[in-house]
């Protein structure tokens, strides 16, 4: 089976506070990074939960009068990821190509920056040049392909090291039953047939660094948050789960322990997105 080049860049977890946002993912354990402000491009904020390829991004807006490519009213709606994007090395090249396949639905090539003050007091800016499909989708995911241009802001080792032991996402999950075949189709244009496996009702596309895994709402335990297509979870490998567990005890987290000694925490207590933490087998 061929693996897509185009692994996940970063993951967007809309919040209507981010500080609140913050102080939750901080007692599951993650490590955050300082605040980041994206004006005068975008008028949003976040910190943001770092892997050594990827990161998961708390966003709020902070300005409306600056445009932005989220809404109020999708935060009103529900939070929880609204937005993904996809690495790539040649983001002109992507945008023409989804553009004569699907006409009308991705914008020109943009550029986003943010800057953030370390806890040494420097300021940095990172930034990437990113092509993102319109707004006007029948699902609550939107997928946008970039490229890190200051890949050594991003991805600090400073970041990495996570009080719960979380090493990398493993698996993202979608929740898909109406608008299915278009989360594929999408999923397929961008990723390639030959990346995507179907087994037992679920359809998985592999990248190098993970696997993107649609499912139906009746496969999944937890009561999804939206009828449309939406990113439902994340699955992250962590040392150890033991650990992990007496650290969410520690910090009055609740979570549930799955089988084979996984730990997972529901939707409603991690802002719209279902965790699920599990050792490497």
């Amino acid at each position: 089976m061929k693996k897509s080049t185009r692994s996940i860049d970063h993951i967007l977890l809309l919040t209507p506070d981010l500080e609140a946002a913050r102080g939750v993912y901080e007692r599951f354990g993650f490590l955050m990074t300082p605040y980041g402000d994206h004006r005068p491009l975008l008028g949003t904020a976040n910190h943001t939960v770092t892997f050594p390829t990827t990161f998961l991004e708390l966003l709020a807006i902070i300005d409306d009068d600056i445009p932005s490519a989220v809404r109020r009213e999708d935060v009103a709606r529900r939070a929880g990821v609204h937005m993904m994007g996809f690495k790539t090395e040649d983001v002109a090249a992507d945008a023409a190509s989804f553009a004569r396949q699907a006409p009308g639905q991705w914008t020109e090539e943009r550029v986003s920056t943010r800057r953030m003050t370390l806890a040494n007091g420097e300021t940095v800016t990172g930034s990437i040049d990113y092509t993102m499909q319109q707004i006007e989708l029948n699902r609550e995911v939107r997928f946008f392909v970039g490229k890190n241009t200051t890949a050594g802001v991003t991805w600090n080792p400073d970041f990495l090291n996570h009080a719960n032991g979380a090493r990398r996402i493993m698996e993202l999950h979608f929740v898909a039953d109406e608008g299915r075949e278009t989360l594929l189709r999408d999923l397929t244009m961008i990723h390639g047939e030959d990346c995507m496996v179907e087994s037992g009702g679920e359809v998985a596309f592999h990248t190098e660094n993970e696997a993107l895994i649609v499912k139906s709402a009746s496969d999944v335990d937890f009561e999804p948050t939206s009828r449309a297509p939406y990113v439902a979870g994340l699955k992250i490998e962590v040392a150890d789960c033991e650990a992990l567990a007496a650290l969410l005890t520690r910090n009055g987290r609740s979570f549930q322990r799955r089988s084979g000694g996984a730990i997972s925490i529901r939707p409603e207590d991690a802002y719209g997105l279902y965790l699920e933490f599990a050792e490497r087998t």
